[in-house]
């Protein structure tokens, strides 16, 4: 078998830290074997050692589109666009995630990182906004909601959402001490 003698291949070299042989043999063993993950993720692997983060980015991008529930899948794909400094595309990928999975924390932490890596504070808060107002007595979001105003220096809005978790729960000690 061509494809597993070149996913061999591929991984020892990749072991031996010659990328450039590697990502030749991997992408090989990749292409003549699209459906084999495995072959698929030392591939974007290897881009990743390489810093070539959008080419990586885009084997993950066939990858989730051959696997569309694996969650991970689009986490590592996202966070491959993030490093190569395609923000905008990378909330794409994290939009994707919330159609398909629904309003989690694990994306609105993503999405606020990627807003605040472009200097947009106001929508990094919206996107905490979004998940308090979903989730409107959850008060681990109200506390993540507070402390992400104090991070930016917000001590009003930050009080504001202190004595909304005060209002479910007068003995909140974090938001008493606020």
């Amino acid at each position: 078998d061509h494809a597993l003698s070149a996913y061999e291949r591929a991984r020892l070299d990749f072991k031996k830290e010659d990328f450039e042989q590697a990502l030749k043999f991997a992408a090989q063993a990749a292409r003549q074997e699209p459906q084999n993950e495995w072959y698929q993720r030392l591939w974007a692997d290897i881009y990743r050692e390489m810093g070539r983060y959008k080419e990586a980015a885009g084997v993950l991008e066939a990858l989730v589109k051959s696997r569309p529930g694996a969650k991970a899948l689009y986490v590592q794909w996202a966070a491959l666009l993030e490093k190569a400094g395609l923000f905008s595309s990378s909330l794409k990928v994290y939009d994707e995630m919330e159609v398909r999975f629904g309003l989690l924390e694990e994306i609105i932490q993503n999405k606020v990182r990627v807003y605040l890596a472009m200097a947009d504070p106001k929508k990094a808060a919206r996107e905490w906004e979004r998940l308090s107002a979903a989730f409107p007595t959850n008060l681990d979001y109200l506390h993540a909601l507070a402390a992400f105003y104090q991070n930016q220096n917000d001590p009003v809005k930050a009080q504001q959402t202190y004595q909304r978790i005060l209002a479910l729960e007068p003995s909140d000690p974090k938001a008493m001490a606020a």
